[in-house]
């Protein structure tokens, strides 16, 4: 499995493209400002990749703004949460929080996942995680053969985590999150924002627990 930081920084979150055997998948999208450099990075790794697919860890803008014109020009499917894939469904910027942005989120149409559903990569088998506390439906990503966590805002390099002082964010369900993470034997932290580390992630997310105790 590759993994390719292909946009992200300022309003943007992180967003990578995951490629094996062929097939490709891009974790969140970003806000849309800077959809043109992004589809440029991910048609310089695609080759001969199949049509990718778009997986879009919560419903917040800075993750879902440039999810719809990406599909429409890659003829790639959109993959979220169900309990939160009404946002980009029905264009929802009340609930992505694109107004905080000036700008509106696009509809576009959304196969909803499920906690515990799995999402394939050519031979790589991701887990959909449950990871509450930045939003009520947010999700992670988990490669349990290579221990490879793609964290969305669950949790962050350094020691930090997503906040939850915004609508459906919750202390307590964060702080189970990050204990459940903690768990995990993760190597490769790629998170929502700030900077990926490949090797020894696991000591940055229990950094991030041990945070969120003296905070939450």
């Amino acid at each position: 499995m590759n993994v390719h930081l292909v946009g992200g920084g300022g309003f943007d979150a992180n967003h990578y493209l995951i490629e094996s055997d062929r097939e490709a998948l891009l974790v969140d999208a970003g806000t849309g400002m800077a959809t043109d450099a992004t589809l440029d990075r991910i048609r310089a790794h695609l080759d001969d990749a199949s049509t990718p697919r778009i997986y879009l860890t919560h419903w917040h803008h800075d993750h879902t703004g440039g999810a719809p014109r990406i599909a429409r020009e890659l003829e790639a499917e959109i993959l979220m949460p169900e309990a939160e894939a009404i946002a980009v469904r029905e264009g929802r910027s009340d609930l992505t929080l694109g107004d905080r942005f000036g700008t509106k989120q696009e509809a576009h149409s959304v196969t909803g996942v499920e906690p515990g559903d799995t999402v394939r990569v050519g031979s790589v088998t991701l887990e959909v995680l449950a990871t509450p506390g930045h939003t009520a439906g947010h999700t992670s990503l988990w490669d349990d053969a290579s221990g490879t966590l793609l964290a969305g805002d669950a949790v962050f390099t350094g020691g930090s985590f997503g906040r939850v002082d915004l609508p459906t964010g919750d202390g307590q369900a964060m702080l189970n999150t990050l204990e459940r993470l903690a768990d995990l034997p993760v190597e490769d932290l790629y998170p929502g924002h700030l900077d990926p580390v490949k090797g020894q992630g696991k000591k940055h997310v229990e950094l991030a627990l041990s945070n969120a105790r003296g905070m939450l």
